[in-house]
C-alpha cells in the first residue's frame, strides 16, 4: 500500500523539479535578451556623439583639442575610447591632465589643464620654452615674449619632460625668480645666473645685480623702486641689491 502511495509523489516531485527547470531556463533566456537588447540600444545610432565639448583650453584652439585626441562626432559614445583619447592628450607636452567624460544628450566633454610657457632658454638659434616647474613644452626658432634665462648649459632636452641642465641649482633659483616676479607683477627681460650672482635685466639699460637669495627676499621692495623709477622715466642704471632688503642705485650700467 505504501509503494503504491510512493510512486504518484515521486512522480509529482519529477514533474514539479521539471517545471522549476523550465523556468529557470526561461529567466535567463529573458535576462540574456534583455542584455543583448541593451546593449544593442545603447550601441545604435541612437547614442552617436552628437556634440564635442572642450573646457580648460588656452593655448590650443578646441579644435585642435579635438584634433589632438582623435575624437569624432557620428561614433557611438559608449564605443568611443575615452582612456586612448586622454593618453593622445598627454602625451602633448603643453597638457598637463587631461579628462574625457560620457555625458548625456549624446555629449562627449573634454577637459584639460594646460601647463603655461613662462621662460625661453637659448639653444643656438633657438629658444626652448619651459614652464614653471621646467617642463620642456617647445622648441622655436621665433623669439619669445618671454623671460630669457641665460647661463646654463644643457645635459638633456625631451619635450613634455623636466629640461635637465648642468647647472640644476641655478635653474631651481631661476625658476623661483620668475614665480617671485609674476607674483610682484613685474617683467624680466634676461635673467643671468650664476652660483652667487643673479643679473636681472629690467631693459637692455636698466639691470638689478645681487644674490640670488637677496634679490628674491627684496622683490617686492624691488617691485615699489622699479614702479617709482618707471614714473621717472628712468631706463637706464644698475640697482645693487644686498642682504636685508638693501637696494642702491647707479645711474651707469655696470
Amino acid at each position: 500500500m505504501d509503494m503504491e502511495n510512493e510512486q504518484p509523489k515521486q512522480i509529482k516531485r519529477k514533474k514539479r523539479h521539471r517545471i522549476r527547470k523550465a523556468g529557470c531556463a526561461l529567466r535567463i533566456l529573458i535576462l540574456i535578451g534583455l542584455v543583448v537588447g541593451v546593449y544593442y540600444f545603447l550601441t545604435s545610432s541612437v547614442f552617436n556623439i552628437d556634440t564635442i565639448q572642450v573646457k580648460g583650453n588656452k593655448h590650443f584652439q578646441a579644435e585642435q583639442v579635438i584634433e589632438i585626441a582623435k575624437a569624432k562626432p557620428g561614433v557611438n559614445l559608449f564605443k568611443a575610447k575615452v582612456r586612448k583619447m586622454e593618453e593622445r592628450l598627454e602625451a602633448e607636452p603643453y597638457i598637463k591632465n587631461a579628462e574625457v567624460k560620457r555625458k548625456l544628450m549624446r555629449r562627449l566633454v573634454i577637459r584639460v589643464e594646460e601647463r603655461v610657457a613662462r621662460a625661453a632658454l637659448k639653444y643656438g638659434a633657438d629658444f626652448l620654452l619651459i614652464d614653471d616647474a621646467g617642463f620642456l613644452l617647445e622648441k622655436t626658432d621665433a623669439l619669445p615674449k618671454l623671460t630669457q634665462l641665460n647661463g646654463f648649459k644643457l645635459a638633456d632636452m625631451t619635450l613634455g619632460a623636466p629640461i635637465k641642465v648642468e647647472q640644476p641649482e641655478e635653474l631651481k633659483v631661476g625658476l623661483e625668480l620668475l614665480t617671485a616676479m609674476e607674483e610682484n607683477e613685474l617683467f624680466f627681460k634676461t635673467v643671468e645666473l650664476t652660483k652667487n650672482e643673479a643679473k636681472v635685466y629690467i631693459y637692455d639699460t636698466l639691470i638689478c645685480k645681487g644674490a640670488p637669495e637677496d634679490i628674491l627676499a627684496a622683490m617686492s621692495d624691488l617691485q615699489i623702486m622699479l614702479y617709482d623709477m618707471y614714473k621717472q622715466g628712468i631706463k637706464r642704471g644698475t640697482i645693487i641689491v644686498g642682504p636685508e632688503n638693501y637696494l642702491a642705485f647707479s645711474p651707469t650700467v655696470e
